[in-house]
């Protein structure tokens, strides 16, 4: 059985470490890896920003990357007490790619690949659509997140969802790969509760 739990702070959760575990398991599935970044809000993901070299002091794993989800809100989905998926976002934040403010600007999800296939992200988004809709002052764009033009699972979904593309920054993941930014629009997230 699938529960959804809401974090507001992660650093005091009894789930920090399986939230740990599953970042650095999935780690090499996004592009660029979580390892290779310093926070889940990088906007220069191609490997082009500073001196191109790779820090020789960078800690091995994700380190910086989950230093910088502790800030975060998360959601997160138990099935049958073990961690399945994972969704940490940020609040009132301004997405500066396309200069929008966002009530929640979803920066990571994450499935345990055992956990696959059985709607975990969708259950993950509509904890976070029903906690936005009861916000005081919803945005335009009350949700939006970035992920990479090649991420065909995650686009099928938010898309599902009725996320619009907003933006995009060619090579922004490198050659041959964009990133780009999906929204959801109030009228839609407001329609998610009917």
């Amino acid at each position: 059985m699938l529960t959804i739990e809401v974090i507001d702070d992660l650093t005091t959760s009894p789930h920090r470490e399986g939230i740990w575990a599953l970042i650095c398991k999935i780690d090499g599935e996004f592009v660029p890896p979580l390892s290779a970044r310093n926070s889940p809000t990088d906007v220069s993901l191609d490997g082009s920003s500073g001196s191109g070299e790779s820090a020789p002091d960078r800690p091995a794993g994700p380190v910086s990357y989950f230093n910088e989800l502790l800030a975060q809100r998360s959601i997160i989905a138990l099935e049958d007490g073990r961690l399945a998926g994972y969704l940490s976002y940020r609040s009132d934040y301004t997405v500066p790619e396309v200069s929008a403010r966002t009530n929640a600007y979803v920066s990571t999800v994450g499935v345990d690949p055992a956990a696959r296939g059985h709607g975990v992200s969708r259950h993950l988004y509509l904890a976070l659509f029903d906690r936005m809709s009861r916000e005081a002052d919803i945005q335009a764009y009350p949700v939006m997140t970035r992920t990479w033009s090649t991420n065909a699972s995650h686009i099928a979904i938010i898309t599902g969802f009725g996320f619009e593309l907003v933006g995009r920054v060619e090579d922004g993941r490198g050659k041959g790969i964009d990133t780009v930014l999906f929204a959801l629009t109030r009228q839609r997230l407001l329609a998610q509760e009917g």
